[in-house]
């Protein structure tokens, strides 16, 4: 069954021409159907509809495109595009500036940092031709590329159609002819295949490229359909762009109404809509009623009438909404009321409405994690008739000392709020189920009257993979300082530990250890006349041959062979300022998301990349000058690994690492060793050997590297030495 779009205040649904509702109108935006995918854009993010109207592929990116020739362009961050699949899955990740697929194999790109085009192999990701355009024009396998000020016609495999010449436009009509204009605001003309001038249109005249025998054209900042002949089917009467379709009513936009109209026939339903699709099949729905091709009404919609088929929740994608839904049981026969279910699915947060929908039609059971009672009875009720009734703010349960837990979606995102915690009275708030869980579980430890055995509840959750980041390395070390205690429940939390936490520091033990030291590195004094030369009182200043580099968090001031102040700047860094690699006349610099090369001699300056903010923290270059490394950034703020980066910003590998809880600087050392700190100790990885070779498990108060010497000071004075 066919199915159209309708406007309800302001928010789109879907409806079928016999009036039935079924996608209720929540959503901002729903494009046509394409490959049997719909686009929908929803509380500010993007995502796709099956043709019944079913989720089928999250609203997560931020930015997607309909569906055309098998792919459709998207993007998770601003800015990085990629090819995503029918099924939700990556043809091609996101790492391309721009991105067109033009045919089920190939697609036209534009690399990230370049301003040209190049035809792109989507399943090797190697370039079909290189990107050399300066513009690209796709339509029934050929393109028109411009290089320079001159665009030319080619196929796919580069072979020239129609010669290169200086134009202002070309672009490839879909029956093998080319749409061109010499001049910008001359002519338009109508070429062969090969070229020759086939039709010229009058002065004044903009046209659009030929979808069959007509194309969309403007004059006088008016739109109409115009024939390859130059004849006007439609005259220019919309001010919005007319869709080319064939047989159907063409939507039109007048006076700020919408009508239709048909080729050589005129307007043939008048322009009174305030909203209004396009014809499908024969029909269409304008202003809440579906008309036929003709203008009459054969049925009118209800827009807050109960969907006919409400989707199903897609299934959880964190690891605590799976352990909560894993935890409900389902029954045979619901009898909840189908407003509430409706309104579970229209919560934004997908992880949220997989709980909540398991919650409910299990019969709004209870759950205990720690001091937290979510759901009880009496919280059940409030939150399903808060739910019925469509509040803003959803009760969630209650804390140790009766403490509110309540839902909210600020802007469509999901925030967990505790008005407030066991420890203090502050409220605290939580962006994920993850965090809100692992928050739950610390707290739980910090509780416990007696610290071994485990509670049950814990054990379960653990067992169910419901605890990571946080709250496993608070387990962890709640276990190690019972295993530390010695007897019987030392022996079985040392026992647990090896089960639940094996070794993630690569093959074998740590090659290196930090041993106790007399004196810690120092950088060298930079004299009166080079600090006045820098103008900066930088956290350090390394001598590098005969040239003084000062580093602060905005970057490196050096002077150059003429002894000119230079600076290399970078986003703010927090801490000591960004890691620095002196190689010769070379200085590798990298920030908080960005890495750049300097020359010394010169002060020239070249980005090397930059990553997304927010995929990435503390961006390292390696001593060896061959690689970066970083700390993939999560919600719960613990890192679980470390990702290399080849010199071109293209991840190359993860090392695996013991969980560091808030990693506060990366310190370049020797060879390909890299320190990281942390929170609760320091972790050196040998990038070479892809595995970590020195661990410091407690907090230290600060950490230096000179040469081949690596020391860190411990908070009550200790100081190690790396060896």
């Amino acid at each position: 069954m066919t199915l159209h779009t309708f406007t309800h205040k302001r928010k789109v649904g879907l409806a079928d021409e016999t009036g039935r509702v079924h996608a209720a109108p929540t959503y901002d935006r729903i494009e046509p159907l394409v490959d049997g995918r719909r686009a929908f854009y929803q509380n500010y993010k993007h995502g796709f509809l099956d043709e019944h109207g079913y989720p089928v592929i999250p609203g997560e990116l931020s930015w997607a495109q309909t569906f055309a020739l098998g792919w459709a362009v998207a993007s998770t961050t601003g800015g990085l595009y990629g090819l995503l699949g029918p099924d939700g899955a990556w043809g091609l990740a996101p790492n391309y500036a721009a991105l067109r697929p033009v045919s089920e194999t190939l697609a036209i790109a534009r690399p990230l940092g370049a301003s040209t085009w190049g035809l792109l192999e989507i399943a090797s990701e190697a370039w079909h031709i290189a990107p050399t355009w300066s513009a690209v024009h796709v339509a029934a396998g050929r393109m028109a590329v411009k290089v320079g000020r001159k665009f030319a016609g080619i196929d796919f495999d580069g072979e020239e159609l129609v010669p290169a010449s200086t134009r202002s436009l070309l672009q490839p009509n879909a029956d093998g002819t080319w749409i061109a204009q010499e001049k910008r605001n001359g002519p338009f003309h109508r070429l062969s295949a090969t070229g020759e001038v086939l039709q010229r249109y009058g002065e004044g005249i903009e046209v659009r490229p030929f979808h069959g025998p007509r194309a969309a054209a403007k004059r006088d900042d008016l739109w109409g359909l115009i024939d390859v002949s130059g004849h006007w089917a439609v005259e220019p009467i919309s001010s919005g762009w007319l869709e080319v379709l064939e047989g159907e009513p063409i939507r039109i936009w007048v006076n700020k109404r919408y009508g239709y109209v048909l080729p050589d026939e005129g307007l043939v339903i008048p322009a009174t809509f305030v909203s209004a699709g396009t014809f499908i099949d024969g029909h269409t729905i304008a202003d809440l009623q579906v008309i036929d091709r003709s203008g009459t009404v054969v049925a009118t919609i209800n827009p807050t009438g109960t969907p006919v088929v409400l989707p199903p929740p897609l299934p959880p994608k964190g690891r605590a909404a799976r352990a909560l839904v894993a935890s409900f049981r389902p029954r045979t026969t619901f009898h909840g009321h189908p407003d509430v279910a409706g309104q579970i699915r229209a919560l934004p947060d997908p992880d949220i409405v997989a709980v909540l929908h398991a919650w409910y039609t299990a019969g709004m059971p209870w759950i205990l994690l720690g001091d937290w009672d979510l759901w009880t009875t009496t919280y059940g009720a409030q939150l399903e008739a808060a739910l019925r009734e469509g509040r803003s703010v959803l009760p969630f349960g209650h804390g140790a000392y009766n403490d509110p837990i309540n839902l909210r979606f600020p802007r469509g995102r999901l925030e967990i709020g505790i008005d407030s915690n066991p420890d203090d009275t502050r409220p605290r708030k939580f962006s994920s189920l993850e965090s809100f869980t692992d928050a739950m579980v610390v707290d739980a430890l910090k509780a416990l009257e007696a610290p071994w055995p485990l509670p049950v509840w814990l054990l379960t959750w653990v067992e169910a993979g419901g605890v990571s980041g946080v709250a496993e390395l608070a387990l962890a070390e709640h276990t190690q300082r019972v295993a530390k205690s010695g007897g019987a429940h030392g022996e079985e939390a040392a026992a647990w530990l090896a089960e639940h936490r094996p070794p993630t520091t690569g093959s074998g033990e740590p090659s290196m250890t930090f041993e106790p030291c007399e004196a810690p590195v120092a950088f060298p004094d930079a004299p009166a006349e080079v600090h006045a030369l820098l103008n900066a009182g930088g956290h350090k200043h390394y001598l590098h041959g005969a040239r003084w580099v000062a580093v602060s968090n905005r970057g490196i001031r050096f002077a150059d062979d003429k002894g000119k102040r230079r600076v290399a700047s970078l986003s703010w860094v927090e801490g000591s300022g960004p890691a620095v690699v002196l190689l010769g006349e070379v200085a590798l610099v990298a920030g908080k998301y960005e890495a750049m090369r300097v020359t010394l001699p010169t002060g020239k300056k070249d980005k090397l990349f930059e990553r997304p903010f927010g995929e990435l923290g503390h961006l390292c270059p390696i001593p060896a000058g061959t690689a970066f490394v970083a700390v993939p950034t999560t919600d719960d703020s613990v890192a679980r690994c470390v990702r290399v980066y080849d010199l071109s910003g293209q991840p190359q590998r993860d090392i695996p690492t013991p969980n560091m809880r808030f990693v506060n600087e990366a310190i370049p050392l020797w060879g390909a060793l890299v320190a990281f700190v942390h929170t609760s100790g320091v972790v050196v990885v040998d990038v070479a050997q892809a595995s970590v070779v020195a661990l410091h498990d407690q907090g230290i108060a600060e950490a230096s590297c000179v040469g081949e010497r690596f020391t860190i000071r411990a908070w009550g004075g200790k100081l190690l030495e790396l060896r």
